[in-house]
């Protein structure tokens, strides 16, 4: 049996018979405590793996739980989703990494959704973005026209005609 558990939040287990004694492989990453004979209590410490062992009143193993902890990433989901209406974006943490999967209707959209799930992790190359931008993107140009004289050119060095002939343009 697994559980999946954010960092920081708890989980109670109900068990199908009388437990004496929990052991927890790695105690940095989860804590279980015996609530009562049949029920325990499980706290993601920080991110990581670890496994809870069970034992019976004979000293027989009864139950291993896989446990996983990852970070909360609900806070971040509900913000990017009230952030950025008509974007389809889901947040799942692996190890000590966000990562950033769905649609997202323009690349400015999904530069915010990385920027805001930076300020969830220590470092930004802790954040993997594979938003699909759905709309068309568009480019915006910005430029400048100048007029010279001839003469100007001529004394500055510019050969026109070789730029304009590598240009394919007359």
């Amino acid at each position: 049996r697994s559980l999946n558990l954010p960092f920081g939040k708890s989980a109670v287990v109900d068990l199908p018979a009388d437990v004496r004694d929990v052991l927890v492989t790695n105690p940095a990453v989860a804590d279980a405590v015996l609530r009562s004979r049949r029920r325990i209590s499980v706290l993601g410490v920080a991110p990581g793996d670890t496994d809870a062992v069970f034992f019976d009143d004979a000293g027989k193993r009864m139950l291993t739980l896989d446990i996983h902890v990852a970070k909360d990433a609900s806070g971040l989901a509900d913000a990017i989703a009230r952030l950025l209406p008509g974007s389809k974006v889901r947040v799942e943490s692996v190890n000590d990494t966000l990562v950033l999967a769905g649609e997202v209707p323009s690349s400015m959209d999904a530069d915010k959704a990385r920027r805001l799930a930076e300020r969830f992790v220590a470092k930004p190359e802790q954040v993997v973005s594979l938003l699909t931008v759905t709309g068309k993107e568009q480019v915006m140009l910005r430029v400048r026209v100048v007029e010279m004289q001839r003469t100007i050119i001529k004394q500055l060095g510019f050969n026109l005609g070789a730029v304009f002939g590598q240009m394919g343009g007359n």
